[in-house]
């Protein structure tokens, strides 16, 4: 059975699933209810478990957005932690909250300075996730917040290029042609035209 945690991300489908690889590191998954039996070897989700077991203040930072604690994340904000720290796959707890499909979380970070625009290591922006998995609430929200509907991936792709729900295409091309943006993507099959065309 896979444990949750930040030590890595699996891209499936529209999920990019943070995967333990060490069960002294376990983290419940969100759909995972905080009363619901745990296996054997389990451990339940403390930030002060991270910090004992020696885990950096990014980590913890990380950690305790992906659990949805906000009274734990204001507490290591106001200790200095980083609202735009990245994981090694150049994840933010914002990209995690939009994956997770946490909409209280995302608020809260993008409430609190979260960049909605920083790109991971594959130049995939909070937006493209939300895009990928057909998230239109988080969507909506990130666009009135200031996400770039023309962020381009490392593969040329923008969030509508990702899209596979009408609504959310429909969502994210309304956007661009609302904004008046003159991109002229590379579509993922190496043709480019202009948004006006579609």
């Amino acid at each position: 059975m896979a444990e949750w945690c930040l030590l890595g991300f699996v891209t499936w489908g529209c999920l990019r699933l943070s995967l333990c690889l060490s069960p002294t590191a376990a983290f419940p998954s969100p759909q995972q209810h905080p009363a619901e039996p745990r296996g054997a070897g389990e451990q339940e989700f403390s930030v002060q478990g991270l910090i004992a077991r020696g885990g950096s203040e990014g980590a913890v930072f990380l950690a305790a957005c992906s659990s949805g604690d906000t009274e734990e994340v204001k507490r290591l904000l106001g200790r200095g932690a980083r609202i735009n720290t990245t994981n090694v796959d150049g994840l933010t707890a914002l990209h995690q909250a939009c994956i997770d499909e946490n909409l209280d979380m995302v608020k809260f970070l993008v409430e609190n300075g979260a960049n909605v625009n920083q790109q991971d290591n594959e130049g995939w922006t909070p937006l493209h996730a939300v895009a990928s998995c057909g998230y239109l609430n988080i969507a909506e929200f990130l666009i009135s917040h200031g996400a770039n509907v023309a962020a381009v991936n490392s593969e040329g792709e923008v969030p509508s290029d990702i899209a596979e729900e009408a609504a959310m295409k429909d969502l994210l091309l309304e956007q661009v042609k609302k904004q008046g943006l003159p991109l002229c993507p590379i579509s993922k099959w190496g043709l480019s035209f202009p948004f006006s065309s579609l």
